[in-house]
Order: C-alpha cells, then sequence, then structure tokens
C-alpha cells in the first residue's frame, strides 16, 4: 500500500497547508502517481500543490 501525502503552497505568502487529501491510500506506486498527478494539475488557483507518495506499513 501506497500512501499519499498533499500540501498545499500559496504563491503569495509561502505558508504551507496540509490537505485533507493526506489520507489516501492506494495499492499501487503507479495509481499514487496518478492521483497525485490530477490533484497537482488541478491546484486552486494562487497555489501550488507539492506531494509524495511513501510506502504505507
Amino acid at each position: 500500500m501506497f500512501k499519499i501525502t498533499f500540501f498545499l503552497v500559496s504563491l503569495i505568502n509561502g505558508q504551507q497547508e496540509m490537505t485533507i487529501g493526506g489520507s489516501e491510500t492506494y495499492a499501487t506506486y503507479e495509481s499514487c502517481m496518478a492521483s497525485a498527478e490530477f490533484v497537482a494539475q488541478n491546484s486552486p488557483q494562487g497555489y501550488r500543490t507539492i506531494w509524495e507518495c511513501t510506502k504505507a506499513g
């Protein structure tokens, strides 16, 4: 299992904000990466997404 962690970074003040997406787990690393790329492409206006997929357990 792989767990994804997202951070939204404000481009205005540079502060990181943890989002709820940090609790999602996936069976494969590829699924985790696909989800991360989707979220990164759909970041809210004025924010940049930083993500990380890590092995859970």
